[in-house]
């Protein structure tokens, strides 16, 4: 067989023994060596694909800012720190929710809380300065309708007053039995201020008791500080002893200008005193424990307890005023006041309205001792007593109302109230405190001797 091939084709066994002239080594066995075969770019090494850098290193895919660091999705400051849906105060801080004060006010008013009323800036200072007037307004009916409920209680303390009056003048048993002797005429007064004063404010109270935003409970626990307890009942009985020196100088004055009042001509003749001990003991009570205790329920407690939201200061001042008036004569009408301002603040800062009955039973009891005094041992021991009395806790009053101030720098920083921007005309102009007031005021002007004497003259 001829294995002649033609000319120029080689035998591939051949091929694949072919020798390098270099070194004799087989081709195939140098295979690294042949560029030509083993790096061929399009094959073996094509940078194009293994090192793409379009695709390996895409900076649009891999690290794009607009999707990883979206400023605008993650740092969002309109969504993550609104103040005004995180720190909303009338959201968060509603008082009028936290206090359980449970009657809702009748504008603006969402389960949430108290929401302003939307005119046209919902955020902005017109909503705010909207809010604060809107709670004005709504404070100052709660402070009008709190003038309707006590001036019912001041109206109906003149109407049992002047039925009582009637009652002795026109009953003729009782009217006997009120001049059967000094037995019957105290028991006749203690009658006297349990009904005319005690009665109308129970009722009043137990009404405020409904309203709750109105009703505030008397303080008849335990002081808070006995120490400065201490301290305030003999600067309230110092103060109320100064109230009455005022009052004698007033009303002395008054005489001798020809302006004499009723009331003081009467308290000058002096009341007869009872002989017998348990008429000593019923004059005691009826003079100085009942008034006490039923004028203090009355005046610091239902009158002025409920003021202390629109603050103590005005509470306390109010409570005197009021207080004053409701003994419809000249004579006591300067010393109520003072004692019933030194009263109110003794009941505010102990906290208890058992440490102002006391200073107003001690005072009331001075004074019926010093009647003891003088019918039992005369006038002139009972004036030498009453001056040392008097002007001793006078002096004890001041000395521990310095050691007092001492004690407490911030002694006439009362609370402002829960409500101080009310307006405090509201409740005078209620109509049935008008009409109070200006009866009780009608009563008092009408001790002046000169002024009933005119009156008469004119009708």
């Amino acid at each position: 067989m001829n294995n002649e091939r033609p000319f120029g084709q080689e035998d591939p066994d051949s091929m694949n023994h072919q020798t390098d002239p270099s070194d004799g080594l087989p081709q195939n066995d140098r295979q690294p060596r042949n560029y030509y075969r083993q790096q061929d770019p399009d094959q073996q090494q094509n940078n194009y694909q293994q090192q793409n850098y379009y695709q390996q290193q895409n900076p649009y895919q891999q690290q794009n800012p607009y999707q990883q660091q979206n400023y605008y999705q993650q740092q969002n400051p309109y969504q993550q720190q609104n103040p005004y849906q995180q720190q909303n105060p009338y959201q968060q801080q509603n008082y009028y929710r936290q206090q359980n004060y449970d009657q809702p006010p009748e504008y603006g008013w969402q389960q949430g809380g108290y929401q302003p009323q939307n005119t046209g800036n919902p955020t902005g200072y017109g909503a705010f300065v909207n809010g604060a007037a809107v709670e004005r307004a709504r404070h100052g009916r709660h402070l009008f309708r709190l003038g309707l409920i006590e001036g019912m209680a001041l109206l109906g303390y003149l109407l049992m007053r002047n039925l009582f009056i009637l009652t002795i003048r026109n009953v003729s048993a009782v009217r006997d039995f009120y001049q059967s002797g000094p037995e019957g005429e105290i028991l006749l007064n203690a009658c006297y201020t349990l009904l005319c004063v005690g009665l109308p404010f129970l009722v009043v109270y137990l009404v405020l008791c409904r309203q709750k935003p109105l009703s505030a409970p008397v303080p008849l626990g335990g002081a808070n500080r006995g120490k400065t307890a201490a301290l305030l009942i003999v600067v309230g009985l110092g103060l109320c002893f100064v109230g009455d020196l005022v009052t004698n100088w007033f009303a002395a004055f008054a005489d001798n200008m020809g302006w004499g009042f009723f009331s003081y001509h009467q308290a000058l003749e002096g009341e007869e005193i009872p002989a017998s001990a348990l008429g000593l003991v019923l004059y005691i009570v009826q003079g100085a424990l009942l008034p006490a205790m039923i004028e203090e329920f009355a005046f610091r407690g239902v009158v002025m307890q409920p003021l202390r939201r629109f603050g103590d200061w005005f509470a306390v001042w109010t409570s005197a005023i009021l207080f004053g008036l409701m003994h419809g004569n000249m004579t006591q009408v300067p010393f109520a006041i003072i004692a019933g301002v030194a009263l109110g603040y003794v009941a505010l800062v102990s906290g208890s309205l058992w440490v102002s009955i006391l200073v107003h039973f001690l005072n009331n009891f001075f004074a019926v001792c010093v009647s003891i005094i003088n019918d039992r041992a005369g006038e002139s021991v009972g004036l030498v007593v009453s001056n040392v009395v008097l002007y001793g806790l006078i002096g004890a009053g001041v000395v521990a109302l310095i050691f007092y101030i001492v004690k407490n720098p911030a002694w006439s920083r009362l609370r402002p109230g829960e409500y101080p921007a009310a307006k405090k005309s509201k409740f005078f102009v209620a109509p049935t405190m008008l009409f109070a007031v200006f009866f009780m005021i009608c009563a008092t002007l009408a001790d002046v001797e000169r002024l009933t004497r005119l009156f008469a003259w004119t009708m």
